[in-house]
């Protein structure tokens, strides 16, 4: 069974280690008896010690359950080593000192309950920056100070517990707005205030579109009306003074046309002139 330990048996090993007021570090010690890849350290019922800062060397540590002790001194701040840690409970432990920011560092982080300590000062701003935070439970301590509206930014964040502490101011509207958001308790801190919820601003009320005028047509510019030229009065026509009456003249009468049907009778009667002219003129010869 070398290199090969029962979770049981290191757990057991670990709160004989605490419980002689050993530190951790004596654990490496054992070598493959008690390896510093341990994922889970429950103790219980434990008195007389503090939470050792070579605590920071389980690099594989996943949870820390430390419930039901009687230990003295603060968290040490080494805890913000633990990269792989997801729960850490500390409950009835009378711890104090302030809650160490450093804890905000954990990237694995999901549920954190420190309640029925004796911590003090105010809640970490940087909790708001833990990743995959789920729960957060710091009740029945002597916190002070405004609960952070950082808070808000963790959108992971399914339930806070703040009651019986002595905190105080208005309750940020961001850590009611978180995304998912169950359970949020804050009994008995007499200095806490609810938000003050402005009046939604009515919507306006959309003014009517008003049609749109149609462009008036331009109407025709008349031409201008030439002015009447006056008429020009007409001079009176002298009337014409009655000349002498001209004499009617008088129509060309027609010659007679020679009737060419006598023409033969006419030549036959110069003939016979002609005949009686010639005779007498041979009988005076």
């Amino acid at each position: 069974m070398a290199g090969r330990v029962f979770p049981w048996l290191s757990v057991l090993l670990v709160g004989l280690l605490l419980q002689a007021n050993l530190s951790l570090a004596s654990i490496s010690a054992f070598g493959s008896t008690i390896p510093l890849n341990q994922t889970v350290v429950f103790v219980a019922g434990v008195s007389g010690f503090s939470i050792p800062t070579e605590i920071g060397l389980l690099a594989d540590l996943q949870s820390l359950l430390l419930n039901g002790n009687t230990l003295s001194g603060t968290i040490p701040t080494e805890l913000g080593n633990l990269n792989n840690l997801e729960q850490l409970f500390i409950v009835g432990c009378g711890v104090t000192g302030n809650i160490p920011s450093e804890i905000s560092q954990l990237p694995s982080l999901l549920s954190l309950t420190l309640s029925n300590n004796n911590l003090d000062g105010g809640i970490p701003t940087e909790f708001g920056s833990l990743p995959s935070i789920g729960s957060i439970d710091l009740s029945s301590n002597t916190l002070t100070g405004n609960i952070p509206s950082e808070l808000g930014l963790a959108d992971t964040l399914e339930e806070v517990v703040l009651d019986n502490n002595q905190l105080s101011g208005e309750i940020p509207i961001e850590v009611f707005n978180l995304p998912a958001l169950r359970t949020f308790t804050f009994e008995n801190n007499s200095g806490l205030t609810l938000p003050v919820t402005p009046e939604p601003t009515p919507a306006p009320t959309p003014e009517p579109t008003p049609e749109p005028t149609p462009e008036p047509t331009p109407e025709a510019t008349p031409e201008p009306t030439p002015e009447p030229t006056p008429e020009t009065t007409p001079e009176p026509t002298p009337e014409p003074t009655p000349g002498p009456t001209p004499e009617p003249t008088p129509e060309p009468t027609p010659e007679p046309t020679p009737d060419t049907s006598d023409a033969g009778s006419i030549w036959s009667t110069y003939l016979v002139a002609f005949a009686a002219a010639f005779a007498c003129l041979v009988i005076q010869v």
